[in-house]
């Protein structure tokens, strides 16, 4: 049987390890989320642009020019 002392040190060590696993596990929860709410956010963005670049050749025309121009 071990001493109060090596107990106490064995536990010291198990809950250090715990630690250590509970605060990788938070890290890497946080950097999924980041990259996630950064994927979602991307895409949010061009959905956006190629909406807007849809309005913008229904004003501009077909031809990328403004219908109304004239010609020089």
């Amino acid at each position: 049987m071990g001493s109060i002392g090596e107990t106490q040190l064995r536990w010291a060590i198990l809950s250090f390890l715990l630690l250590q696993g509970v605060i990788s596990f938070i890290a890497i929860l946080v950097v999924v989320v980041i990259v996630l709410v950064s994927v979602v956010s991307l895409r949010f963005k061009c959905q956006k642009n190629k909406e807007s670049e849809g309005s913008l050749k229904a004003t501009l025309g077909p031809n990328g020019f403004d219908d109304d121009a004239t010609a020089l």
